[in-house]
């Protein structure tokens, strides 16, 4: 087989940039909380709330009301005209949401970041 002098440059190119998305994509810490956490965003605001203390979260005057209670989220009331969001249930994993388009409303569920030992990158 022989090569030429730009096949082995591109090669080298191909191999170099494989390297470095590898590392930028397993570096990336977007969404790293101490803590199980749920992101509410709401007319371009955003709240963040602890996922283990149950608070119940008020909006629009006490028309949207979103509970917070034993690691799980919920919408129990909202004034949208379906009710989508109420019926979408209770959500607790991580990247779980509901949301809710009349009212840009969205809530997403973000777990801690978790350690795990013996996988290695391609397994991931």
């Amino acid at each position: 087989m022989n090569f030429k002098k730009y096949d082995l440059l591109l090669l080298i190119v191909i191999i170099f940039l494989n390297i470095l998305f590898f590392f930028i994509l397993n570096s990336s810490n977007q969404y790293y909380f101490e803590e199980d956490t749920v992101y509410i965003k709401y007319k371009n605001k955003t709240y963040l709330y602890s996922l283990k203390e149950d608070k119940t979260i008020l909006f629009k005057d006490g028309k949207i009301q979103i509970n917070i209670e034993n690691g799980e989220v919920w919408v129990s009331k909202s004034d949208c005209p379906n009710g989508i969001c109420i019926l979408m249930g209770k959500k607790k994993n991580n990247g779980e949401c509901i949301y809710c388009v009349p009212n840009g409303l969205i809530i997403k569920v973000v777990c801690k970041r978790k350690k795990i030992e013996n996988i290695d990158s391609i397994s991931y």
